[in-house]
């Protein structure tokens, strides 16, 4: 459903934004990459109501092969919103957001 919702904001709205999903031969994977310009944004989904720190991994791990990465985020079904080592931990409701913002200033709000 997220990645759904990224789509449809971005081909309908922001044509110039890429999609993307990342996984390596180790089997390590991020779920959704957002390209726009030379920006590489990694996007966690996470069903979870409660963060929990393994969520960044797959983030963390994408900007140690990809370091002009920056930060990225981890969606989730909670409510909290925060910051863990550089990766934005949000409600999965704000997918919108992230794709209008990437599309605006090339990076993430914050």
């Amino acid at each position: 459903m997220v990645v759904l919702e990224a789509l449809k904001t971005g081909y309908n709205f922001y044509p110039d934004i890429e999609f993307y999903f990342y996984r390596d031969a180790r089997g390590n994977e991020v779920d959704l990459i957002v390209k726009s310009g030379r920006r590489l944004i990694p996007v966690e989904i996470k069903s979870a109501m409660t963060f929990n720190q393994e969520f960044i991994k797959g983030v963390k791990r994408f900007e140690k092969i990809f370091p002009k990465a920056d930060g990225g985020v981890v969606f989730y079904t909670g409510d909290l919103d925060l910051t863990v080592d550089r990766v934005k931990v949000q409600n999965f409701k704000n997918i919108m957001d992230l794709i209008a913002s990437t599309a605006n200033t090339g990076e993430i709000d914050g």
